[in-house]
């Protein structure tokens, strides 16, 4: 059982010395994920705050007796509508950054965690605990080993396959 553990985590490691690699160039590359989010987010701010302005606007010409009531509301209906779109789509694209921040970067807590453990040899109670989540051990599948930081690992290969391509 520790031989089938440890050729699963040199496995991994060897994935992840690779992983970290292809990811260490793409960023030298400069593949713009991380500049192009900012640039989206800054857009999506800058459509808020104009139509925080047009709803500003749009009260003093009620007030003025340049629309209706009826104009006011259909177009206040609206300012509200986009503005609720924009902030839908302000909170995706922060929630967005913040995983490029924390996973697709060299210091990863798959990475991280795995590179710690590069030279070892045997498994130890330190690596087991501070790589796999559990194992499932069944008589009629194979032996299955969950590790941790397993959403970090998938994030890191989804961007780095999406990078290359």
């Amino acid at each position: 059982m520790l031989e089938l553990v440890y050729q699963e985590i040199s496995k991994k490691i060897e994935q992840s010395v690779e992983l970290e690699r292809l990811l260490e160039r793409l960023n030298k590359r400069g593949s713009g994920t991380k500049e192009s989010l900012h640039v989206k987010i800054a857009d999506v701010q800058r459509k808020i705050g104009h139509i925080q302005e047009l709803r500003a606007t749009l009260y003093e010409s009620y007030v003025d007796k340049l629309l209706s009531e009826t104009e006011y509301i259909e177009m206040k209906t609206k300012y509200d509508a986009d503005a609720e779109r924009y902030k839908s789509q302000l909170e995706t694209l922060q929630a967005e950054s913040l995983i490029h921040d924390q996973t697709l970067t060299p210091q990863n807590k798959w990475l991280t965690a795995l590179r710690q453990f590069k030279d070892e040899r045997v498994v130890s109670r330190e690596m087991a605990v501070a790589l796999i989540d559990r194992i499932i051990v069944s008589g009629y599948n194979p032996t299955e080993i969950i590790f941790n930081f397993r959403d970090e690992l998938d994030a890191l290969e989804k961007y780095t396959k999406e990078a290359e391509a």
